[in-house]
């Protein structure tokens, strides 16, 4: 018999990172060279692009600094002998420079980008500093340009030697998001002249000059959710398997996710997961007991657009001689965006817990597989006797269904974003009943 009530149960789930983990044969950094390659329409350009191999160095980029000139900034145009003179801008890009020819329509993770580059001077008799300003565009010609950081060195001078010399500049800088074609623009800023003219060289399209970035990096970002309906037949009578049909409007190059509660009849499996756009489900991680829970889902970009979604489940969860038929399932869908992949799957747990009062706490430790503060947790999770919804104590529901006998499916996962690493997931429900079987389950979706 029921109590009045009197107790709260609370269902924690919590994920605690152990030991880092680094993946085989992944780069932090990415790196490309300035080359003497041509890329874009740019104005008044040229522009060149940045690549991700060497090529036979190229020593056509020049700017020529007359004598006794006053003190300016020279903008430094690929395989072009210039003077032209200018003011760095932080809202307008100058319209020449290097280009990496890839829209990258991502994040770049927080950390050190360097740039070098390599200089001569005709003469040592002139004082110059190199400045330089790094934008992300929306087009290759340097046009729709967000400013993302610069360089204004103020202590080395690089006309200070007649050798090909090259320079080092590094900025740590944080997330940065929606990055488009990354774009460099160099300046020469000449603070001192002498009575000779002189000419820089900065040589190109070899190792002598480069761009060193930390990697890509998505937000991987909660899209849309749905319950399933009511289970039906596909074939008449007690023996048939049953169907249980979900509608939802996804989108292709998502993580789809189908978590299915199943109870805890014996043999009672789920044997396949479908879609109408014909993504292929795999079963990434379950958990069986008193309550039984399976979570399928498509690769981190595996998706495709899809409008029902279909789980079809053995004839051993139907409730045996009942009618109409019973079934002891029920599911729900979610959907990801942004992710590259998934990482790895939670530790899994279950049990029946008796409450005294204080309610009951269930763990569901992940394995510490994180990469990223933007890596994303979801976790589905079933709970039997809950007359009410389960609530956000950490983290977001994202979707619910109570079925009744079968109990509570719940997908929810951690906020994730730019500060928040992805530590904890957590739900609380309110429950009146003596004794509470759990089962909760978990996959990990990586950034890069």
């Amino acid at each position: 018999m029921r109590k009045n009530i009197l107790a709260i149960l609370a269902l924690t789930i919590l994920l605690v990172p152990l030991l880092p983990f680094t993946r085989a044969g992944f780069n932090d950094t990415v790196t490309s060279y300035l080359s003497n390659t041509t890329v874009g329409a740019c104005s008044p350009g040229p522009c060149r692009q940045l690549v991700a191999t060497t090529g036979t160095a190229d020593t056509t980029t020049k700017q020529t600094i007359p004598k006794n000139s006053a003190a300016a900034n020279y903008l430094i145009k690929p395989d072009s002998t210039s003077s032209t003179t200018g003011t760095p801008s932080t809202t307008t890009p100058a319209g020449a420079g290097w280009v990496l020819n890839t829209d990258l329509n991502t994040g770049i993770s927080a950390g050190t980008w360097t740039i070098d580059i390599t200089v001569a001077a005709s003469a040592a008799v002139d004082t110059a500093n190199m400045w330089l300003t790094v934008w992300s565009c929306t087009s290759n010609s340097f046009t729709g340009c967000t400013f993302l950081f610069n360089i204004q060195d103020t202590s080395t001078n690089v006309l200070a030697s007649t050798s090909a010399t090259k320079y080092s500049y590094s900025s740590s800088q944080s997330f940065f998001s929606g990055v488009h074609y990354i774009s460099i623009e160099f300046w020469l800023h000449v603070t001192a002249t002498s009575h000779t003219a002189v000419t820089a060289t900065e040589t190109t399209n070899s190792a002598a000059s480069d761009l060193i970035r930390p990697h890509v990096e998505s937000v991987i970002g909660y899209v849309g959710s749905a319950t399933s309906t009511l289970i039906t037949n596909a074939t008449s009578g007690n023996t048939g398997n049953g169907l249980l049909t979900i509608s939802y409007i996804s989108s292709s190059q998502h993580f789809v996710d189908n978590t299915v509660v199943y109870g805890g009849r014996s043999n009672c499996a789920v044997l396949s997961v479908t879609d109408s756009g014909g993504s292929t489900y795999t079963k990434l991680v379950s958990v069986s007991g008193s309550e039984s829970i399976d979570m399928w889902g498509t690769t981190g970009r595996g998706s495709i657009a899809s409008t029902s979604f279909t789980i079809t489940v053995s004839s051993d969860c139907n409730i045996a001689g009942s009618q109409p038929l019973q079934w002891t399932v029920i599911a729900s869908v979610a959907e990801y965006a942004g992710a590259i992949d998934t990482l790895g799957t939670t530790n899994t747990n279950s049990g029946v817990q008796a409450d005294s009062g204080s309610g009951v706490t269930s763990d569901c430790p992940q394995t510490g597989q994180q990469t990223s503060q933007r890596d994303r947790f979801v976790c589905g999770f079933t709970v039997v006797n809950l007359p009410t919804a389960p609530v956000a104590g950490s983290g977001s529901v994202r979707a619910s269904l109570n079925g009744n006998n079968v109990g509570w499916v719940v997908v929810a996962d951690n906020q994730g974003g730019d500060t928040q690493s992805p530590i904890d997931v957590s739900i609380v429900s309110h429950d009146t009943g003596s004794v509470v079987s759990w089962g909760c389950i978990g996959i990990e979706l990586r950034t890069y």
